[in-house]
């Protein structure tokens, strides 16, 4: 009867949902899940000897296989059986799918993997039934003998930082070999850490002036999320400060796009060393007047309300009216950039300045950039981003649509979202995300604190190329 009682209790214990065992937090003799630790010493590329093949390891539990740069299973679901905490004995590993097609079309198994003394092994059977075995060990270039040190740093740090195009459609904004990859406003890769754009082989000795290819990751397609492919990456490489890249559009139209960097330049030793970024919502708690709640005319300055207002999601800045001069942007300024919101929220109302007043605008961005004013190489970026496109900077706020010609509900709301990774800025600065009607991807602006106050820092994914009003779509 005693144990009629214990098989029904633990029945009933089954059906509401209450577990006796989970592996995830074992803490027995032997019962401890060692997975992560394991994962930990899988992370990273992997090449096989002869260099065909090449494998990565992803921080999410996940792996892709790459050969001779044609992608042959990508992000496969990777599950690990540790056994303790010593990661170079033999541990098998389960992948999902395990099934791929090779280079010919012919399907391949994986039937086994596993890995042992830093060498990681597929035992692979083809459809005839032909097996191979391929050994992959951890990428050789990146190691410098005694100590294993990363030769790839200078390329790396050289890549770091915003590239754009000539005519404003493509940019890049790289984080080492990771990068956000955006052609005509949609963004096509992500630079979220592990998940590589690039790869490459620099090494001591070898020149930044010279020639140093880029390995598209993955391969050279890009495809959007239905897998239908955007286009081809045929060449890449950095030479000299540049960044060129060589494609062909689905249609067989080759097309060549030569990259420039953003200029962050700034004079030494102006930024106060001060570092305590806070969330812009725990700033404003309440809605902030930044001016006379009415406009009213005072010593040749219309004066403008600015409020914020902190959502759930967002936050929204509103102005009952754009500015029209430097000096009404710099009494909206004057006490208000110590909440990072407002500083966006001018640098588009400076942006519209300049699309009427080119001068003005001019001097209105240099004040929200603080102690580092726009070079001509920046002023050229302003002038080639909105030429022919004063729409642009009315296209973050409300209401604005390319169907009604990008033209904002009044008053002038802009809502202002949150950094999904904010462990990703460095001290001191702060990443804040826009949206429009023009674009399907949110628009990053980073900005850099000096004192108590925030100004611009890298703003050109604001400047990017959107979708084109209906009143200049031949087609609409």
């Amino acid at each position: 009867m005693a144990v009629l009682i214990i098989g029904l209790c633990l029945v009933a214990l089954l059906f509401t949902g209450c577990c006796l065992f989970d592996v995830h937090i074992l803490d027995g003799p032997g019962m401890v899940n060692y997975d992560g630790l394991l994962l930990d010493a899988l992370i990273g590329g992997w090449n096989s000897d002869d260099g065909c093949y090449r494998l990565t390891v992803w921080d999410n539990y996940t792996l892709s296989i790459s050969c001779n740069g044609s992608l042959l299973l990508e992000k496969a679901t990777l599950t690990l059986h540790a056994a303790s905490t010593n990661t170079a004995e033999y541990n098998e590993l389960s992948i999902s799918p395990n099934v791929f097609s090779d280079e010919a079309g012919g399907s391949v198994e994986i039937a086994k993997a596993y890995h042992e003394n830093g060498t990681l092994t597929l035992e692979l059977v083809a459809a005839d039934g032909t097996e191979a075995k391929i050994a992959f060990y951890r990428e050789p270039e990146m190691l410098d003998g005694p100590g294993m040190v990363y030769e790839g740093g200078p390329l790396d740090e050289a890549l770091t930082g915003c590239w754009y195009g000539a005519d404003g459609r493509f940019v890049l904004e790289f984080e080492g070999k990771c990068a956000d990859f955006s052609v005509d406003g949609k963004m096509l890769s992500s630079k979220d850490p592990g998940y590589y754009f690039v790869d490459h082989s620099f090494s001591a000795g070898d020149d930044l002036n010279e020639r140093c290819d880029l390995l598209p990751f993955g391969g050279p397609e890009i495809k959007d999320e239905t897998y239908e492919t955007i286009l081809t990456i045929d060449e890449m490489w950095y030479q000299a400060e540049h960044i060129y890249m060589n494609i062909t559009w689905p249609d067989g139209k080759p097309e060549s796009i030569i990259f420039s960097k953003q200029n962050d330049s700034m004079p030494t030793g102006e930024w106060e060393a001060e570092q305590t970024p806070e969330s812009p919502a725990k700033a404003t708690p309440e809605p902030t007047p930044v001016a006379g709640v009415e406009p009213e005319q005072q010593d040749g300055i219309v004066q403008i309300t600015m409020e914020t207002q902190e959502g759930d999601e967002y936050m929204s800045v509103t102005l009952d009216k754009l500015p029209e001069s430097a000096a009404e942007i710099s009494a909206l300024a004057a006490g208000a950039l110590g909440n990072a919101e407002h500083t966006c929220a001018l640098f588009l109302g400076a942006l519209n300045l300049y699309t009427n007043d080119r001068d003005a605008g001019i001097e209105a961005v240099n004040l929200l950039r603080g102690p580092r004013p726009l070079s001509n190489y920046d002023i050229q970026f302003l002038r080639d981003r909105l030429r022919d496109k004063a729409y642009l900077p009315l296209a973050y706020f409300d209401g604005a649509t390319p169907e009604n010609n990008y033209t904002p509900s009044e008053p002038y709301t802009l809502r202002l979202y949150a950094d999904p990774r904010p462990q990703d800025c460095e001290a001191g600065y702060l990443r804040l995300y826009l949206k429009t009607a023009g674009a399907d991807s949110p628009r990053p602006i980073k900005l850099r604190q000096k004192g108590d106050e925030w100004f611009l820092w890298e703003y050109s994914s604001i400047l990017s190329g959107i979708r084109i009003p209906v009143s200049e779509d031949p087609w609409a």
